[in-house]
C-alpha cells in the first residue's frame, strides 16, 4: 500500500521536520524581499533611464539646433558623425515634418519615411492630431533600448531666419528620434538578482544548518531523553530520574520526575494494599482455627496455676504457659480487628476535634507522663470526610508509638495545614527515628521495629483506615532526627463540623 506525503513526512525526525520547516519559511521570506526589492530597484532604473534619456535628448537638440539654422546638410552631418563616439548613443535621426529622414548616423536610413500612423508620429501628435509637447520615451520589450522622440518646433528662431523659408502658421517642422542603449543597467539588474539568489541560497542554508544543530541540542536530546525514560517507567523502572536544563524542557523533566515518584508512591501503596488485604483474608480464618484451642490451653494453664503450690517447681512453667497463652490471645484479637476492618462510616468531622480528643486520652496514660506534647493543629482546618471513630484510632496508634520510640521523654508536636483538595495533618517527635533500610517496610503487616515488644500490626492497620479515607499514610525519618508521619486526608465538599 503506497504511503501519502503526510505519512513520509512524519516519519521524518522531528528536528529535520522543524529545520525545514524554518528553511522554507525564511525561503519564502527571502523570496518576497528579494521580488520586491528587485522590482522597486527595476522600477527605478527604468524611470532613471528614461530622465536620463530626455536629458540627453534635450542636450543634443540644443548643439543640433545651432547647426540646422544654418541650413548646411554637411555641418549637420559631421555634427552627428561626431555624437555617437562620444557614447551613450546609439542612432540619431532627423526628420522633416511630412516623416522624410534628412539627417542619420546610420546613412542606409537617410529617406526613409514615416507615416502618420508610425508611433513616432502618434507620440508626438497624439489622438485627433493634437499636438503633445516635449519628447516622449519609449522602452524596448527586452528594456535595452529607450527611443526618444523629441519634436522640433517652428520657434521664432527658425521663422524668421533668412535662411529658412517656414511660415510661422506651422508648429512642427520635424522630428529628432535617438536610441540610446542601456544593456548595462540590465546587466547590473541580472547581476543584482543572481546577487540575491546566491545570498538566499547561503543564507537560507547556513540557518537551516545552525537551526537544525540548536533544535538537536535543544529539543531533539531532551526529547530523545524523555522518550527513553518513558520506556523505562513502562517496563518498570521507577528508580530512573531525569536532569535537563532550566526551561520547558527543566519543567516537563521536574513535572516527569514528579510523576515517577507519585507513580512509584502508589506501586507502593497498592503492594502495600495486596498485601494487606492476603493478610486480612488469612488473618480471619487463622484467628478462628486457633482462638478455640487457644482459649483451652489458657483455661487449663489458670487452672493448673491454682491447684499448683507456691513452692511447686512446675508453677513457674505454669506462668510462662498462662503468659504466653495471654500473648497470643492479643495477636488473635489484633488479627481479627485487621481482618475486621470496614468501610468507614462517611460524615464531615473537624480533625482539629478528632486530635484534641486522642490528645486527652493518651494525656492521661503513663507512658505520657514526661512526654511534651505540642498542638500546633489550627481550629480552623477544613472539615473532612470520614469516620471519627477509626481516625482516631489512627492518631491513638501514632501517638503511642512515638511515645513509645522516645521511651516517655521527649515531645511531641501536632501540626495540620490545609492545601487546595487536601488536609495535612503531621506528628513529628524527637525520638531516635528509623534505620533507612527500614522505611520501605515499615506499613507492612507483622513488621515492627520493637523486637518482640509488638505484633508488627498496628502501623499497617492505620495505613489501611487512611487508604480507605481515600487519603495517604506517609513517613520521614533520619536516624537520630526523629520521625514525622505524615496523614493527608482529602477535604469535604463542606465545612459542616460533626
Amino acid at each position: 500500500m503506497e504511503t501519502t506525503l503526510g505519512e513520509r513526512l512524519r516519519r521524518v525526525p522531528i528536528g529535520l521536520r522543524l529545520a525545514l520547516m524554518i528553511a522554507v519559511v525564511l525561503g519564502l521570506a527571502f523570496g518576497l524581499f528579494g521580488a520586491g526589492s528587485l522590482y522597486l530597484l527595476r522600477r527605478n532604473a527604468m524611470r532613471s533611464v528614461q530622465s536620463d534619456s530626455k536629458r540627453l535628448a534635450a542636450s543634443l537638440e540644443r548643439a543640433l539646433r545651432s547647426q540646422m539654422l544654418t541650413a548646411d546638410p554637411r555641418k549637420v552631418g559631421d555634427m552627428l558623425s561626431r555624437i555617437p563616439r562620444r557614447g551613450g548613443v546609439r542612432s540619431i535621426r532627423l526628420l522633416t515634418g511630412e516623416g522624410e529622414t534628412r539627417y542619420a548616423t546610420e546613412p542606409a536610413r537617410v529617406g526613409e519615411r514615416l507615416g502618420k500612423d508610425s508611433p513616432a508620429c502618434v507620440r508626438c501628435h497624439g489622438a485627433g492630431d493634437q499636438l503633445v509637447s516635449g519628447t516622449q520615451v519609449e522602452l524596448d520589450r527586452r528594456r535595452t533600448v529607450a527611443t526618444t522622440v523629441t519634436p522640433i518646433l517652428n520657434d521664432p528662431s527658425c521663422s524668421e531666419a533668412a535662411c529658412h523659408a517656414h511660415p510661422r502658421s506651422r508648429r512642427v517642422l520635424g522630428l529628432m528620434i535617438v536610441e540610446v542603449p542601456f544593456g548595462h543597467v540590465a546587466r547590473s539588474l541580472e547581476r543584482y538578482r543572481n546577487w540575491l539568489v546566491v545570498m538566499a541560497v547561503g543564507v537560507v542554508s547556513a540557518a537551516f544548518l545552525v537551526v537544525l544543530l540548536l533544535i538537536r541540542r535543544w529539543v531533539v536530546r531532551p526529547v530523545a531523553t524523555l522518550v527513553d525514560a518513558t520506556r523505562r517507567v513502562a517496563r518498570g523502572d521507577l528508580t530512573h530520574t531525569i536532569d535537563l536544563e532550566q526551561g520547558e524542557m527543566g519543567e516537563l523533566a521536574g513535572a516527569f520526575n514528579r510523576m515517577q515518584a507519585r507513580l512509584a508512591a502508589s506501586q507502593r501503596q497498592l503492594l502495600v494494599s495486596e498485601k494487606l488485604a492476603s493478610v486480612g483474608r488469612l488473618a480471619a480464618g487463622v484467628a478462628h482455627e486457633i482462638n478455640n484451642p487457644l482459649t483451652g490451653i489458657l483455661t487449663f494453664a489458670e487452672e493448673l496455676l491454682e491447684e499448683a503450690d507456691d513452692d511447686a517447681p512446675q508453677r513457674e512453667d505454669y506462668e510462662v504457659i498462662q503468659h504466653e497463652a495471654i500473648r497470643c490471645r492479643t495477636i488473635v484479637r489484633n488479627l481479627l480487628d485487621f481482618a475486621r476492618q470496614g468501610q468507614p462510616a462517611a460524615a464531615a468531622i473537624s480533625p482539629h476535634l478528632v486530635l484534641r480528643r486522642t490528645v486527652q486520652l493518651v494525656g492521661r496514660l503513663a507512658a505520657f507522663h514526661d512526654v511534651v506534647l505540642d498542638d500546633q493543629v489550627p481550629a480552623d482546618l477544613p472539615s473532612v470526610m470520614g469516620d471519627a471513630t477509626q481516625l482516631q484510632q489512627v492518631f491513638l496508634n501514632l501517638m503511642v508509638n512515638a511515645a513509645e520510640a522516645m521511651q516517655g521523654n521527649g515531645r511531641l508536636t501536632l501540626r495540620g495545614r490545609a492545601t487546595e483538595q487536601d488536609v495535612v495533618l503531621e506528628l513529628a517527635d524527637t525520638g531516635p527515628g528509623i534505620d533507612e533500610d527500614d522505611l520501605p517496610r515499615i506499613f507492612e503487616p507483622f513488621f515492627s521495629t520493637k523486637g518482640g515488644k509488638s505484633s508488627g500490626l498496628g502501623l499497617s492497620v492505620s495505613w489501611n483506615i487512611i487508604d480507605q479515607h481515600g487519603g495517604e499514610l506517609s513517613v520521614e525519618s533520619r536516624r537520630g532526627q526523629g520521625t514525622v508521619f505524615r496523614v493527608r486526608l482529602p477535604a469535604a465538599p463542606t465545612q459542616a463540623v460533626g
